[in-house]
């Protein structure tokens, strides 16, 4: 059982890490003023970390309490599919969502913090 939690919270962690490449991707891609969406691709993404430092990292002193972290870390997560699917890039999309959807759900089922928040 530990090594399916540690497994699902690795896979989170990469998650994170491909979310907030692909808020700063689609916000190049998506952005048509060649200036702005150099910012859009700075800001995009530093906004998404910013966030997610404060309200949903474990370590955080303003972390978001269960049900309202899994609620927006879903957010963030399924707002990086949708992004992706914008930018026409179909295929990511869909594995990502629900490859994000998966983890929070497993996040919930195994991690007895998860639900109680801390």
């Amino acid at each position: 059982m530990i090594t399916l939690v540690t497994t699902n919270l690795a896979l989170k962690f990469m998650l994170e890490l491909a979310g907030v490449a692909a808020y700063a991707y689609t916000a190049f891609r998506l952005v048509p003023h060649p200036v702005w969406r150099v910012v859009a691709a700075i800001l995009a993404p530093l906004l998404v970390v910013v966030i997610w430092s404060a309200f949903m990292a474990p370590n955080s002193d303003t972390r978001l309490n269960a049900p309202w972290r899994v609620i927006a870390e879903l957010t963030v997560f399924l707002g990086a599919a949708v992004l992706l699917w914008l930018a026409d890039l179909r295929v990511p999309a869909l594995v990502y969502g629900a490859t994000a959807a998966l983890c929070e759900l497993l996040s919930v089922l195994l991690e007895p913090n998860h639900g109680g928040g801390s």
